[in-house]
């Protein structure tokens, strides 16, 4: 394990143990999906994922009150610091090498001049969720995982809660083209997003023989299923053919080449087949 791993791996159970008394009430998503299935999903992960600085954290009102504690004193206790001055904030942050940072996000609903917009989570005072569009997929579709941890010689289990790997895969298809275009640091988040498709997709026989049941279970739930499921096909296959945002793969090339060591070429190649190999998976399925 890298130093990269260590600090990165450190800084996100940090955050679960923070938010212990809430976590069966949220889902973790995002970028530490894949890297909480490769090292709890018991799956036999192959290949290397990349990290992110920040826990994306669903979390849908009404959330109820835990142990006369609210989410705000409970992030208050473990010294993080809303990001906004006034009003309801979604990001939370504590420094130093225990730090990390929170996202509370929520799924969308109403007028799209809501999308984005941050809303109070009720009763747990300064702290808001941010509101997406077809969020609500790894909600609906979601799995708990056991993650151990030491905190002080203690040993405990955590019982996480987060997207089932289809429903993963179909949310970033979907909804990467809409993705803010720049997070911390110079990396395109559209870009990485096709990254983490692609690590999912890549990551071995027994990861795809779970997705595969995956999109069946969510193949057979609905209409609105499968219409975000169609939404990740098409957007996934309007990437390959270069009419949906091509500097987008280009990056993600970039993005793989640099983490596997590979020539820019081998990761172009890389890139397109294991999309190619999504855009099948998915298209199986509706």
């Amino acid at each position: 394990m890298t130093e990269f791993d260590r600090v990165h791996r450190r800084q996100l159970l940090g955050v679960l143990v923070a938010l212990r008394p809430y976590l069966e009430h949220v889902v973790v998503i995002g970028g530490w999906v894949p890297a909480l299935y490769r090292e709890y999903g018991g799956l036999d992960w192959q290949g290397r994922i990349s990290f992110t600085t920040e826990v994306d954290v669903l979390a849908t009102s009404p959330l109820p009150v835990e142990m006369g504690q609210t989410l705000e004193e409970v992030l208050t206790d473990a010294l993080f610091e809303p990001e906004r001055k006034e009003g309801p904030s979604a990001v939370w942050s504590r420094s130093g090498p225990q730090g990390g940072t929170i996202e509370f996000l929520h799924p969308h609903t109403g007028h799209s001049r809501t999308l984005g917009r941050t809303r109070s989570l009720g009763a747990h005072g300064r702290v808001g969720s941010l509101g997406l569009a077809d969020l609500n997929i790894m909600a609906a579709h979601a799995r708990f995982l056991d993650v151990p941890v030491r905190v002080r010689e203690a040993g405990f289990t955590l019982k996480v809660r987060v997207p089932t790997l289809g429903a993963y895969l179909v949310n970033k298809g979907a909804t990467y083209p809409s993705r803010r275009a720049y997070e911390t640091g110079d990396n395109p988040k559209r870009a990485k997003d096709l990254v983490y498709v692609r690590d999912v997709i890549a990551a071995g026989s027994k990861v795809v023989t779970q997705l595969e049941a995956d999109l069946l279970e969510i193949s057979h739930a609905g209409r609105s299923e499968e219409r975000i499921m169609s939404k990740a096909r098409n957007n996934l296959q309007m990437t390959l053919n270069g009419n949906l945002h091509p500097e987008a793969l280009e990056e993600a090339a970039r993005m793989v080449s640099e983490r596997d060591r590979l020539e820019l070429a081998q990761a172009r190649a890389n890139m397109h087949g294991n999309l190619a190999d999504t855009v099948d998976l998915l298209s199986r399925r509706l």
